[in-house]
């Protein structure tokens, strides 16, 4: 039997593990609407981390109601870009210089400073990470005219819209979607990634192979080959994930799956959080 396509899209939210503290870090940075608030028993089950309710969360949403982030203060930290699953955040954005400034002032490592894609020319990015280890990509994609449908940035950070999956199989991980969403790729390429060589010591040429998924709501899972003998992210005490642990998507129910990479997907009506 053909299992049913569900459409997802956009990106509701992403569910970043935070050291105890670093919250107020992720508001400064973004600027978005914050709600403070401890984490429900209903997310915590979705995260499959009933230890993690009553956490510290700061739920942080942009204007425009979705691409948002809940960021759950938690112990532990993860080596960036190490792992299979949820490797990153990516978010429009403009004015790259500044945020790098504000995000090393509040704590941030800069792994990566403002530089055009070797992959498009026409986009500009820098890559920013938590000394918990989560990672926030942030990408001026305004002169952008491609095929893809991604949201052009009308104020410094706008909101998240790619899904940054880190895979030890990019074939297998690209069919899970297909015969799950109906996603197709719309780009797959081998590309010079600067903090992919630098974090796994690869030779200056190093080209690493990345396939982007369209999803509805003007997002896209991007998914990034790691090396085969990538392994899985641990989780904490709480049972989280490090990192990013989850990415909610919008769609026409409510549920939670797990992807090949061990990647946490939520599917939510809306944006909300509980």
């Amino acid at each position: 039997m053909t299992a049913e396509i569900v459409t997802i899209g956009p990106i509701a939210w992403a569910v970043a593990r935070v050291p105890p503290g670093r919250a107020a870090a992720w508001e400064e940075l973004t600027g978005w609407s914050v709600q403070r608030r401890k984490v429900g028993a209903k997310l915590a089950s979705l995260l499959d981390a009933p230890a993690a309710a009553n956490l510290s969360m700061s739920v942080l949403m942009p204007p425009a109601g979705v691409g948002g982030l809940l960021v759950v203060e938690s112990e532990g930290t993860v080596a960036p870009l190490r792992t299979v699953g949820w490797a990153a955040a990516e978010l429009s954005t403009m004015g790259l210089d500044n945020i790098c400034a504000r995000a090393a002032k509040l704590g941030f490592s800069i792994i990566g400073p403002p530089r055009t894609l070797g992959s498009t020319a026409t986009i500009a990015a820098c890559q920013i990470v938590d000394p918990g280890g989560a990672g926030l990509y942030c990408s001026d994609v305004r002169q952008y005219a491609g095929k893809a449908r991604i949201p052009k940035a009308t104020q410094e950070i706008d909101r998240m819209f790619i899904a940054v999956l880190a895979s030890a199989d990019l074939e297998t991980t690209r069919a899970w979607y297909a015969a799950r969403f109906g996603t197709t790729p719309i780009s797959d390429h081998a590309v010079p990634i600067p903090i992919l060589t630098e974090a796994w010591a690869s030779p200056p040429d190093t080209r690493w192979r990345i396939s982007s998924q369209q999803l509805d709501g003007d997002c896209l899972v991007e998914i990034d080959q790691y090396p085969p003998t990538t392994t899985p992210r641990e989780r904490n005490a709480a049972g989280l994930a490090g990192g990013i642990a989850a990415v909610g998507f919008v769609a026409d129910r409510e549920t939670t799956l797990v992807g090949t990479s061990g990647e946490r997907l939520i599917l939510v009506r809306g944006a909300s959080v509980d």
